[in-house]
Order: C-alpha cells, then sequence, then structure tokens
C-alpha cells in the first residue's frame, strides 16, 4: 500500500519539475556600473551591477546576455541583495572598510566569499554590455508580444496540469484518510506520505507565483516600451522601474484637483498606451494600474476646494482615474486611485526643485 501511494506522489512532483526561464528584453542601460570582484570555485569572477530601465539589475558578462536575462537587485543600507535560484536570495555586504562579502544559503549550509569593489571597471567591458542591447527596436516590441503570448499559453497549460494535480492529490488524500481509520500501524507510513504531500503543495505554489511574477514583468515591461515609443524623448514623464511619473503642476492648475485642457491633451497619449496594454490582460488576470496622487511639504490655507495636502492628492489621483474611465473606457476595475499627501517624497528638502519633483501623479502597473 506505501510503495504504491509512493509511486503515485513520484508522478504527481514529475509533473511540476520544469523550470520557468526568465525572460524580458530592455529598454536601456546607464553608463553607471558597479563591479565586484570575488572568489568563486577556485577563481575570480567579475560580478557586474547595472541599471537597465529604471531597475538596478544583476548582469555577469560570461554568462548572462543583458537582451535575455534579468536579475532584479534591491540597494540595502550595508549593500545589495539579489535572487542567485529559485526562492535563495543571496548578500552582498559591505562588512567594514577592508572590503565585501558575498554570502547565500545552500542545501549544504551557509556559504560566503570575500569580494573586493572595482571603482573602474574596464572599458572594453563597459563598452560590450552598453553594444549589447537592442533600444527600442520594433522587432524587440514585436518579440515581445510573441513572447507574452507564449507565456500565456504555458499559464493554461500549466493551469491545466495544476486541475489535474488537485484531483489526484485528492485522491491521496482520501488514501491518506482510509489508513489514518485502518488504525495506528501504518501511522508512520502515513506521516511520511503526509510530508510528501505538503512537498507538493509547496512546489505548485511556488511555480504559480513565478509564472505570475514573470507574466506581470512582462506586461509592465510591454507598457514601458509602448509608453517610450508614443511621447518619444518627452522630458516631462519619467519611467522609474514599473512607475510613469507625471509632474502634477503640467496637468492640474496649482492648488486645482480638476484636470486642466492641456493636461488631459497629454493624458491622452498615456491614456491610449494603458488601454492597448490592458486590452491585452486576459479576465482572469488581477492586474490594474494605481494612480497615486503625491503634494509637496508646503501647508494649504484651508481657504481652497482642498482642506489639506492628503485630501489634494486623493482628489487628484481620483480626477486621473474618471478621466482614463469615462473619456477613454478603461475598465474601471483595472484602476484605483490613492492618495499619499506630502508623506511619500521622491527627493528631500525644502527647495523649489525638490518640492517640485515631490509634486505628482504616479501610474504604477500592480496586481492583487
Amino acid at each position: 500500500m506505501y510503495a504504491f501511494m509512493k509511486s503515485i506522489l513520484s508522478s504527481l512532483l514529475a509533473v511540476v519539475v520544469a523550470t520557468f526561464a526568465q525572460a524580458g528584453p530592455f529598454d536601456e542601460f546607464s553608463k553607471s556600473l558597479v563591479g565586484f570582484q570575488c572568489e568563486l570555485e577556485g577563481k575570480r569572477e567579475l560580478v557586474l551591477f547595472g541599471e537597465i530601465d529604471g531597475q538596478l539589475s544583476l548582469l555577469s558578462p560570461s554568462s548572462i546576455d543583458p537582451r535575455e536575462n534579468s536579475v532584479p537587485v534591491d540597494k540595502t543600507d550595508v549593500g545589495y541583495r539579489f535572487p542567485v535560484e529559485h526562492g535563495i536570495l543571496a548578500f552582498l555586504s559591505n562588512i567594514n572598510e577592508k572590503g565585501w562579502m558575498l554570502f547565500y544559503s545552500t542545501e549544504n549550509g551557509p556559504w560566503s566569499t570575500k569580494c573586493t569593489e572595482v571603482r573602474d571597471l574596464p572599458l572594453d567591458v563597459a563598452n560590450a554590455l552598453l553594444a549589447s542591447l537592442d533600444l527600442f527596436s520594433r522587432t524587440a516590441l514585436d518579440n515581445l508580444s510573441r513572447e507574452l503570448a507564449e507565456a500565456l499559453r504555458q499559464n493554461e497549460l500549466l493551469t491545466q496540469q495544476v486541475i489535474l494535480l488537485r484531483k489526484q492529490l485528492n485522491d491521496l488524500q482520501s488514501l491518506l484518510d482510509d489508513s489514518v481509520a485502518r488504525g495506528a500501524a501504518g501511522a508512520v507510513e502515513v506521516q511520511s506520505l503526509r510530508s510528501e504531500l505538503n512537498f507538493a503543495l509547496a512546489r505548485i505554489a511556488v511555480h504559480q507565483r513565478q509564472l505570475q511574477f514573470e507574466e506581470m514583468t512582462k506586461y509592465q515591461t510591454l507598457f514601458q516600451r509602448r509608453v517610450r515609443e508614443e511621447l518619444g524623448d518627452k522630458k516631462w514623464v519619467k519611467i522609474s522601474g514599473s512607475r510613469l511619473i507625471i509632474p502634477t503642476q503640467l496637468i492640474f492648475p496649482p492648488g486645482g484637483m480638476v484636470l486642466s485642457d492641456d493636461g488631459k491633451d497629454e493624458l491622452n497619449k498615456v491614456a491610449g498606451v494603458l488601454r492597448s496594454v490592458l486590452e491585452e490582460v486576459p479576465e482572469t488576470r488581477d492586474y490594474f494600474i494605481r494612480v497615486d496622487g503625491h503634494t509637496d511639504d508646503v501647508p494649504l490655507s484651508g481657504f481652497g476646494e482642498a482642506a489639506d495636502n492628503w485630501e489634494l492628492s486623493q482628489a487628484r489621483a481620483l480626477a486621473v482615474v474618471k478621466f482614463l474611465v469615462e473619456a477613454h473606457g478603461i475598465a474601471p476595475h483595472r484602476l484605483s486611485a490613492n492618495g499619499f499627501g506630502q508623506f511619500k517624497p521622491l527627493a528631500r528638502g525644502n527647495s523649489e526643485e525638490a518640492r517640485s519633483q515631490n509634486r505628482r501623479i504616479e501610474l504604477t502597473w500592480s496586481d492583487r
């Protein structure tokens, strides 16, 4: 009985073993690179960080083509953090003035190695990375659309596999319940089977989260490309990671909560891109656009349309959402309006330049 149920589990686990490769062409690569020499498997390896499309990413010149892969990097108070495998994070930390340490956990326990920051990267390394990028090409955009379609196809296949797997797991759960009912004699076998069952369920959850992350990343990249393609080199719009940042002084009058005519003209271009990308999202996906309003730290008089900055930021975000719905027919469930007042500034300080940067509307591709 135990051998029979164990063979069922083995066949179930084989369904979810397939790995999902990260994908995504990139828009641009800044000239600013950060490099480290690390001892890896008995030799010194150059580890590079660079900004691609507003996202700090890990670049490995010997093994990663920047047009095909991207490993996002988070900057922390003591260094950098990035994934090396599914569910495993690596940390590159500045231990002291003498150098850096790269460490992460493996199946065999914690692992670490010493690294040295390279302040002047070789010119040929930087030029080779820059030359490998394919910026704003129509071919790249078409390839991205095809990749998105393929990702959706793979997702549907995985969904069918998960349905079949869950049915088989339910059958296995019934067998386990029968085994428990027959008494304590099979307690050891039951515990082993429960452990394998939990492991199979965990593998399903990991693969589903990975697939959802990769799919959302593709939509974010598609949105960023089309915005840049539509707006060209307009300086009033800024893309930072998954956020589209619009200064409020370009679309609202000072202290006002109603879009100006010029503001509507500018938003028309952005709205067209939003609608084209959202129309490609299946109804089964919970992706949406967060519209966040922000203000500077100058208090309002209290005699205008808004009582305070919090109310002003919320009203402006709502005005943008209603314009996208009423003027462009974007589905309301694909949008949300949020106001943060002066409490999430982009720039610190009370200079006019800093305050100008903080008065903004942000459109962020997100999921529920």
